[in-house]
């Protein structure tokens, strides 16, 4: 019997053991749109904007905002507008509000 009860403490307590953290793939990145080519990239954060191009080394990344409705991401307004006029951060294709949060891209990088 001691036996039995032993090893049910034992699961149970494997059992309330938190599992390792899951890392996060994009910690200390964040959607860019290159100018140069106006696609979508993801890259580390920077606090220069135009950011550097990890590919090319030239400063081409400005921040950018996703519209759920065109499912495309958009240069941001730079922060001082957006500051001043929240409503500077509307889809230009009058969606709505447009958003940080969208698939990222580059998923292959």
């Amino acid at each position: 019997m001691r036996i039995v009860w032993t090893m049910s403490v034992a699961v149970l307590l494997s059992a309330c053991t938190p599992s390792a953290p899951v890392e996060d793939p994009h910690a200390g990145q964040m959607v860019y749109i290159d100018t140069a080519t106006d696609a979508p990239i993801a890259a580390n954060i920077s606090r220069e904007t135009p950011a550097i191009h990890p590919d090319t080394g030239k400063r081409t990344l400005v921040p950018a905002l996703y519209c759920a409705t065109c499912q495309k991401w958009y240069p941001a307004p730079p922060l001082e507008v957006l500051q001043r006029n929240p409503a500077a951060a509307q889809c230009p294709k009058m969606h709505g509000k447009l958003s940080t949060e969208g698939p990222w891209p580059d998923a292959g990088r």
